[in-house]
């Protein structure tokens, strides 16, 4: 809701804020809502995508996104701004610790509901075409592969019985 309203700010203010996207499953009820945060005359501009679940419908929409923009207040660890950053995807994201482990300095922050501050960043996108590609020094694989690893460590524990 948070990036509805700035993003129904920043297009009423700015000439060169580009159409908001929402990727995920938003229930119909929450669509409508939404829209609803929006001005009139940007409604048309806020597009609910639905689940994408394949990676290379992922990839397709970082590649030609303006921005990825997550303002969550809580969050765990996200692929989703890494991913964003290979592609050379601008990211605006909510001030939080899981966001700064993944992206470090290749970020624009907002304090967590901040909608001033979101509204504002959104405002000064940077010009299409502009893309300076990053990559996070984990992979899905090494990831996979840590994972693997603290799971076998945990497999090999002696059990506790209870009451013992």
């Amino acid at each position: 809701d948070l990036l509805c309203q700035a993003w129904g700010e920043a297009a009423a203010t700015a000439a060169d804020v580009p159409p908001l996207v929402l990727a995920g499953a938003i229930p119909v009820a929450r669509q409508q809502h939404q829209r609803s945060l929006v001005p009139p005359r940007s409604r048309s501009s806020l597009h609910h995508l639905g689940p994408v679940v394949r990676r290379e419908e992922v990839a397709w929409l970082l590649g030609r996104a303006r921005a990825l923009v997550s303002a969550s207040i809580l969050e765990t660890f996200g692929f989703t701004p890494a991913e964003a950053g290979e592609a050379g995807c601008p990211v605006i994201l909510s001030d939080i610790p899981a966001h700064r482990e993944v992206a470090g300095e290749h970020a624009t922050y907002v304090p967590a509901g901040d909608r001033a501050a979101l509204r504002d960043a959104l405002a000064a996108l940077p010009a299409p075409g502009t893309r300076r590609p990053w990559r996070w020094p984990v992979s899905w694989d090494d990831h996979a592969r840590a994972l693997h690893e603290v799971l076998l460590r945990l497999a090999d524990r002696p059990r506790h019985r209870a009451g013992t």
